[in-house]
């Protein structure tokens, strides 16, 4: 084995230590907690975020194991056209009963970043942040002209991403049921750790509450 090799090892074995001080650290404060919640979930929020380390939403929200159900992706997506965006906003409308749908950006997002680039990205990436791209070309001379910081921009993706949750066909049905479904716009202060809301609808008529107000 190499020292390479072996140096693997240990961060790998570092995580597994990790998990089981962990479980052991649960069970000791919370008795029969981890048992229990393997028999069910019925989180009440969806959390749809950036896949950035640094933002870990049961973390920040200060929730337990089973609160929230989490998709993330590059920039915090929800396009129309991605299956498993689609089908987690689905299941959790339709089977798990989510009340919440909570769209989090956060600033200085790498990936809204990298849309923000007068060059094209290539690769996989550039075809995944083509909206936010087209987004920004849109924006791009109101925020300038503003003077506002190009962080703002996050604030807007965060917006659009909410806006297109509530274009899903699953959460048009629920809202014409009048299942109970709200549908947030937040942003994410890496430096304070502190979310800030942008915008909520309940309903069909609410979704201008998530559109771009000004700059």
């Amino acid at each position: 084995m190499t020292a390479s090799d072996s140096a693997r090892d240990a961060d790998i074995q570092k995580l597994i230590d990790n998990n089981q001080a962990w479980a052991a650290g649960m069970e000791q404060q919370h008795p029969g907690f981890l048992s229990h919640s393997a028999t069910q979930q019925a989180p009440k929020y969806l959390w749809v975020g950036c896949a950035d380390s640094r933002v870990a939403p049961d973390q920040i929200l200060g929730l337990m194991p089973g609160e929230i159900l989490v998709h993330r992706n590059i920039a915090n997506l929800v396009r129309h056209d991605d299956i498993n965006c689609q089908s987690v906003l689905e299941f959790a409308i339709n089977v798990v009963g989510v009340e919440h749908i909570i769209v989090c950006g956060h600033y200085g997002c790498a990936g809204v970043a990298t849309a923000m680039q007068a060059d094209s990205v290539g690769g996989l990436v550039g075809d995944w942040l083509t909206p936010v791209q087209q987004h920004w070309l849109q924006h791009q001379g109101d925020i300038d002209a503003a003077e506002v910081p190009k962080d703002y921009f996050c604030e807007l993706n965060a917006r659009q991403q909410a806006l297109s949750v509530c274009q899903n066909p699953s959460v048009q049905a629920a809202w014409q049921r009048g299942q109970k479904l709200l549908v947030h716009a937040w942003v994410y202060q890496l430096a304070s750790g502190r979310v800030l809301e942008l915008g909520s609808a309940s309903n069909a008529d609410e979704q201008s509450n998530l559109q771009l107000t000004g700059v």
